[in-house]
């Protein structure tokens, strides 16, 4: 559901956000299997980055045409957004899902809007509509419902 303005309704780029998840999630479980069966989850990082690299290549190529960083800020932003937040998120997530459930990792992958939303009002200055407040207090109430669900359930031999 997307909230333009109107109302809520579902369009393409909510199904597409709703197909991402799902693959997302499927995803996390297989990183999972093997973080616990002891595969070289850094090595896994790495094909990660290089086959999503590739791919953001070819797709950005043929929809708007190549071209390299111009300026020094530009290449800052892009070494940044590769290797603190793509590489860094991908081998540090790899890494900490050999001590933490599936659940959890997905459940701290659904703050990000959250931060997101945070860290635009603190350097953007951006405002939150009623209706993207009610959405982070829906997210927020899930994942702290379902930690609090997970600790009270018994622990499986």
């Amino acid at each position: 559901m997307v909230a333009n303005g109107g109302g809520l309704h579902l369009n393409v780029g909510a199904l597409f956000c709703l197909g991402c998840a799902a693959l997302y999630a499927v995803y996390i479980l297989y990183s999972d299997r093997l973080s616990r069966h002891g595969q070289a989850t850094f090595n896994v990082s790495i094909w990660q980055l290089g086959v999503a690299g590739v791919e953001g290549l070819c797709l950005g190529t043929l929809t708007s045409g190549f071209q390299l960083p111009q300026t020094g800020a530009q290449w800052g932003a892009v070494l940044a957004l590769g290797i603190i937040c793509s590489a860094f998120g991908f081998v540090g997530q790899n890494a900490a899902q050999r001590y933490l459930t599936p659940e959890t990792v997905s459940l701290i992958y659904s703050l990000e809007p959250i931060f997101s939303a945070i860290f635009a009002f603190l350097m953007l200055d951006e405002v939150l509509t009623g209706i993207q407040y009610l959405g982070a207090a829906l997210i927020f109430a899930s994942i702290v419902i379902s930690e609090v669900v997970k600790a009270h359930q018994p622990l499986k031999a």
